[in-house]
């Protein structure tokens, strides 16, 4: 099979651009989806937002599996990915240690994003 440019994923963002290695590969940006779910912390996505489709699988009617692309806010994506601030920190040494920072999973991210900012400016890098 012969192979192009334009095989291979293709990662689906909103919002302003950030300087994040998740896009450095093919992208395309689409308006936020305003109103929709964010599937990690359930708050409706706003027009402001910026954030990224992910696949996501979930159970239909009949029991049947079925995937489906949804939005989440970059922070929540963060904080899914890269677990909270006392995790990022290395504050939490034992197992469990990282599971109860206080705040929604929204305002965890939000701290993860603010904790990546203050990390990125230490060594001369721009926000994401």
């Amino acid at each position: 099979m012969e192979h192009t440019d334009d095989d291979g994923p293709v990662t689906v963002y909103f919002g302003q651009r950030w300087d994040a290695p998740t896009l450095d590969g093919r992208t395309r940006q689409i308006d936020p989806p305003a109103g929709e779910k964010c599937l990690h912390c359930s708050e409706p996505i706003e027009a402001s937002d910026r954030g990224l489709l992910r696949l996501a699988i979930r159970e239909d009617v009949n029991g049947k599996s079925v995937g489906a692309m949804e939005p989440t806010h970059l922070e929540c994506d963060l904080r899914s990915a890269l677990g909270n601030v006392t995790h990022m920190s290395g504050a939490g040494h034992h197992v469990g240690d990282c599971q109860d920072e206080p705040g929604t999973m929204r305002e965890q991210g939000l701290a993860v994003l603010d904790y990546i900012n203050q990390q990125r400016a230490r060594v001369g890098m721009k926000p994401m």
